[in-house]
């Protein structure tokens, strides 16, 4: 079951339930913001497995507000990969260029700036 779920005022503003052989939790979420069935002024909050450069992408190209918990900074394929990131608090500023070619200035990926995904992903 994927839902939308009000935490200050205890309401379900969206739900969705999937076959267990087709699943999406990303996708639902994609769809929620789509059909913007809750309050406008909404801060979309999410938990580790929907970290993807897809529904971060969505939220910005819908204005939508949100804060997406990602996965620790020592996995091998979160976000946060290949950062140099301090053990110790931060706030910083990230910027991504996700790019499916590999030209010379992609290859040499300073500041690690430039995320290759393959031109198969499908971004909804």
């Amino acid at each position: 079951m994927n839902a939308l779920y009000d935490c200050i005022n205890h309401v379900f503003w969206e739900s969705r339930i999937d076959l267990p052989t087709k699943k999406s939790e990303i996708g639902a979420l994609i769809d929620f913001i789509n059909h913007r069935n809750y309050p406008e002024n909404s801060i979309i909050t999410a938990d580790r497995g929907y970290e993807s450069y897809n529904l971060i992408a969505h939220c910005i190209e819908n204005n939508q507000k949100f804060v997406f918990r990602v996965k620790d900074i020592d996995t091998k394929n979160g976000i946060l990969t290949s950062l140099s990131l301090s053990d110790e608090k931060f706030d910083i500023t990230v910027t991504r260029t996700l790019t499916n070619v590999q030209t010379n200035e992609a290859k040499k990926n300073e500041n690690n700036q430039f995320v290759f995904v393959p031109s198969t992903l499908v971004f909804l």
